[in-house]
């Protein structure tokens, strides 16, 4: 065996990785990797959404909490602020659906029963999201 054969084997012998499978695993890697960083950033306007959603429903709640104590109940509309959201607070003397079963009707000489519906919106890009929430409340008649 002379001393270039000893130092050089052949490509026959050699061991180790070509060049195109070098190149088709960095493929694979970065396609996995593409698929990867999708989902973790759809995961996280999923998280921002419900974040949102979340801390509109507290809003919401804390108007209806208020009721009776720092908003009175009378019948008309308040509308506000808190940081990035808007609400609407409407209050109307309810009036039982056409199509309801009870056909009395809802009187008392001192106490009314009001519809009360808060709406609480916020930004998202071009939207404008909504959160609805009605209930009934009984309240003093004026």
């Amino acid at each position: 065996m002379s001393l270039r054969a000893a130092h050089f084997p052949s490509a026959s012998t050699e061991r180790g990785f070509s060049l195109i499978e070098v190149l088709v695993s960095f493929v694979l890697l970065s396609m996995a990797l593409t698929v990867i960083l999708q989902i973790f950033s759809t995961n996280l306007r999923n998280v921002d959404a419900a974040r949102k959603q979340t801390h509109a429903m507290v809003i919401a709640e804390s108007k209806f909490a208020a009721l009776g104590t720092e908003i009175p109940i009378e019948p008309g509309e308040t509308t506000g602020e808190s940081g990035d959201f808007s609400w609407q607070l409407s209050i109307s003397p309810y009036t039982p659906a056409e199509n309801s079963d009870s056909e009395e009707q809802i009187t008392s000489d001192d106490y009314q029963l009001y519809d009360i519906a808060v709406a609480v919106s916020w930004a998202r890009g071009a939207e404008t999201p909504e959160l609805k929430l009605r209930t009934l409340r009984i309240g003093a008649v004026e």
